[in-house]
């Protein structure tokens, strides 16, 4: 395991803030076995850095100084990286559900979105085009179908 031993128990007076929940359950999923997200975490080989696998209070210091605040999730922005302070930061719900292994990505003009902001944007169901990408159509099939006028989208 990346950082040694995992220290059980720390004083420090927040065991019954947010912030301290977050830094558990980031735990919890990247070494507790028995965790039903573990297979999307550990199991994959995302592990924290030593500096905050063992020391909350580093942990805590470095989200008071990088924007964390009631509402806001710990998002890794590389999904295959690890919880260090390079790759993180507090997001809200919107911005997390954007940055996914499941997102897919669509590019039209040298431009890549995932499917639902092209679906809100070009004013396309999403299961149209989602459907569009599971029969194997082209980026540009999948958002204007075969054949289509692309004229009439203002892109």
């Amino acid at each position: 395991m990346l950082g040694g031993e995992i220290v059980k128990y720390e004083r420090h007076g927040k065991c019954h803030t947010k912030l301290c929940q977050v830094y558990y359950s980031i735990r919890k999923r990247c070494y507790n076995t028995k965790c039903k997200e573990y297979k999307y975490y550990g199991a994959r080989g995302i592990v924290i850095c030593t500096e905050w696998l063992n020391c909350f209070q580093a942990f805590y210091s470095w989200a008071m100084d990088n924007g964390y605040k009631e509402g806001l999730t710990i998002d890794r922005i590389n999904v295959d990286g690890n919880y260090e302070p390079g790759n993180c930061r507090w997001v809200d719900r919107t911005t997390q559900n954007r940055n996914m292994r499941k997102n897919i990505y669509l590019t039209y003009n040298n431009r890549s979105q995932i499917m639902k902001d092209w679906a809100r944007e070009l004013n396309i169901n999403y299961s149209t085009i989602k459907a569009r990408h599971l029969k194997g159509w082209s980026d540009e099939e999948c958002l204007f179908g075969k054949g289509a006028k692309r004229e009439k989208y203002k892109i």
